[in-house]
């Protein structure tokens, strides 16, 4: 995506020049509304606080942020809990030092598409749905001259219908690993419940080195028989070939305590499969509960910081 600067009186706002349909994150465009007095009086009426470290707090005008990019993680998270993708737009420049002052977080649903008129070559494409709908829901965020960014405008309502949140996980803004919050978040879809203490990341890796050394020891003592269970580019998909019937059939045609002990060690390796399986539902529970209890430090931080102001 490329951009062209335009200079206006004492701003330079950036757009977008090229895009295409499918590009629905970064839309960004000239924005009208936001001018460099309004930050000055923003910064002199002083920003409301987040008082409640509740991570599943509302986003509301006057909260504020650390940054630009902690009001859309924090944005996104809210948006994920609703059942809405969102994508950074119109951002503003300070002709100052060129760097960006303002910025509209939207749903994704925001605007509408213009068509195009583009060379077919006699193919015939099915139609997409119409994914842009006009939505007014987003938050405008203002930086201040303290650098903190104020949550300026707010608009909750939305003109479509939300997502459920078992299909939530397929919006653009939450199916994607860009930062460390949002791949946090991506990655605990499947994840519902689970113990939340480090010691759970702990037992997960012993289970995972314990079975590594199973596999090495199956593979050196008998490397001809078909693998029952494997890990598949570092995850614990499982290869079942019909677990029963051919450890049964093995167990006739094996004979020996070298072949039993075989057996052995490839039903350890299943059960040590299975382990690792439940290990990783509950480690990601962790990851969720600890990206929580940063969410919480930061609007407690936050908090510290307006209380030294005062």
């Amino acid at each position: 995506m490329e951009f062209q600067p335009l200079t206006i009186e004492t701003d330079v706002i950036e757009f977008d020049i090229i895009g295409s349909e499918e590009d629905d994150d970064d839309d960004e465009n000239e924005n009208p509304d936001c001018e460099e007095d309004d930050f000055a009086a923003a910064a002199g009426g002083g920003g409301v606080g987040v008082s409640d470290p509740d991570p599943s707090l509302e986003p509301y005008e006057g909260m504020e942020f650390d940054s630009e990019e902690a009001a859309r993680i924090f944005y996104n998270s809210y948006a994920r809990r609703l059942g809405f993708s969102i994508r950074s737009s119109t951002y503003h420049r300070s002709r100052r030092d060129s760097s960006i002052i303002c910025r509209h977080i939207v749903c994704s649903r925001q605007g509408f598409h213009h068509s195009r008129d583009r060379p077919t070559n006699n193919k015939h494409k099915r139609p997409r749905p119409i994914q842009r709908v006009g939505c007014k829901a987003m938050i405008i965020v203002k930086k201040q001259d303290s650098g903190a960014w104020l949550v300026s405008k707010l608009v909750k309502q939305h003109n479509h219908q939300l997502v459920p949140p078992d299909k939530v996980h397929r919006l653009r803004s939450h199916r994607h690993v860009s930062g460390t919050a949002r791949s946090l978040i991506d990655t605990l879809q499947a994840a519902d419940e689970g113990s939340k203490s480090l010691l759970v990341y702990n037992v997960a890796m012993d289970a995972l080195k314990e079975a590594a050394k199973k596999v090495v020891a199956a593979k050196k003592r008998g490397s001809g028989l078909p693998q029952v269970g494997l890990l598949t580019n570092g995850s614990s998909q499982e290869v079942c070939v019909s677990e029963g019937s051919r450890l049964d059939s093995l167990k006739f045609s094996l004979k020996g305590e070298k072949d039993k002990k075989i057996l052995e060690l490839m039903s350890d390796l299943e059960s040590a499969n299975q382990r690792c399986e439940i290990y990783r539902m509950n480690l990601l529970a962790v990851l969720k509960d600890m990206e929580e209890q940063k969410l919480k430090l930061s609007v407690k931080v936050q908090n510290v910081k307006l209380s030294l102001k005062d």
